[in-house]
């Protein structure tokens, strides 16, 4: 992606690219480019990690902070998860002591084409809420571009949601699930 001209053009191909100031996502429903955070108190963060390890740890995320576990609504958080040294990773839901840990996110993006990822629950209680669309045009999701995910963890959608799946599998654990009350689900 770059951008260029009179009030930065942006250009390239992308669903999603983070820059200095927060997530730009491309929305292929609405033709139109949302930026994801960038407000203050707002964690976009990429695994860094090359080992296994408690979601809450923020030394494995790049940006100093883990996503999602302020659990304040309105932030925004992004999660990704691209390829690191380590064929497997499993990030447990738990805060950095191992203790049980809620997230609230706006959007979990994949593209690991070599590292095989697991985000697992460490108890009930470790769940993941989708909240709700930025500015009222982005709905949260959960992107996968490449490789092998398995989300065995409770999802929870308290506004609509997408699940991207592209060159890759996404597959639900035996503790994986997605419940909602009135919230829709666009695969």
């Amino acid at each position: 992606m770059s951008s260029s001209g009179p009030g930065k053009q942006l250009s390239g191909t992308f669903s999603s690219t983070t820059i200095p100031f927060g997530v730009v996502q491309y929305d292929y429903s609405t033709n139109t480019v949302v930026l994801l955070g960038g407000g203050s108190g707002n964690c976009n963060g990429t695994w860094i990690s090359d080992y296994s390890g408690y979601w809450g740890t923020t030394s494995d995320w790049s940006g100093g902070c883990a996503p999602g576990v302020s659990g304040t609504v309105g932030n925004h958080d992004t999660a990704t998860f691209n390829d690191v040294s380590a064929s497997a990773i499993t990030v447990t839901v738990a805060d950095s002591s191992g203790g049980s840990q809620a997230l609230l996110l706006h959007d979990l993006f994949f593209n690991a084409a070599t590292t095989k990822y697991t985000i697992e629950q460490l108890d009930y209680s470790s769940t993941i809420t989708l909240e709700a669309p930025y500015g009222g045009t982005s709905f949260p999701s959960i992107s996968l571009s490449a490789g092998e995910v398995t989300i065995d963890a409770r999802i929870i959608l308290d506004n609509p949601a997408k699940m991207i799946v592209g060159d890759g599998t996404l597959t639900l654990g035996t503790n994986g699930s997605i419940s909602s009350t009135s919230s829709a689900l666009y695969i």
